[in-house]
């Protein structure tokens, strides 16, 4: 495993990010974890777990704000299929679905987490030494209401669609 960077005793990295105007993510261990840091704590003994990330602290100019996540495991369902044609193009399609994975007691606008449709379509081929490749993407997740008397209240959904495109030669 690689060791994370430190980045509470690394001076140089940390006015790096300070000096580009990063907000500094860091995750905060479970209490009762031992280790040298709590970044190594969180790596080490909770990643594998992924029962729910707790806080990410943004270290900023003007102060710390934490800001409580707990998100939950969750799981994608995906499947595809390709079909290959005499004249060798290959055609193909698929779909995911990804649960959400931040209850409505910490939701949080930063991370507007909903339930997720992806579904993706794409065509490719090759001729001689080339390779090519298009696809569309289109994501949505439907409506997701929060109502906890906060700031974060509201509706939230989102589309996007993404094309790609590649072309690849083979020496």
């Amino acid at each position: 495993a690689h060791p994370l960077p430190d980045y509470e005793r690394d001076s140089s990295l940390r006015e790096l990010l300070r000096s580009a105007r990063y907000a500094r993510l860091r995750f905060a261990a479970p209490a009762g974890e031992s280790g040298s840091t709590k970044a190594e704590q969180f790596t080490e003994k909770n990643l594998h777990r992924r029962d729910n990330l707790n806080t990410v602290n943004l270290r900023k100019k003007s102060g710390d704000v934490a800001l409580p996540f707990n998100w939950e495991s969750s799981l994608f369902y995906e499947f595809g299929v390709s079909y290959k044609f005499d004249n060798g193009l290959v055609a193909s399609a698929g779909y995911i679905f990804s649960e959400n994975s931040v209850p409505n007691e910490s939701f949080n606008p930063v991370v507007p987490d909903s339930n997720r449709h992806i579904f993706s379509a794409g065509l490719g081929g090759q001729r001689d030494n080339w390779t090519w490749d298009i696809a569309y993407q289109w994501a949505h997740g439907p409506e997701r209401t929060i109502s906890q008397g906060t700031v974060a209240d509201g509706t939230y959904k989102f589309d996007s669609h993404a094309i790609s495109i590649s072309a690849g030669y083979n020496f």
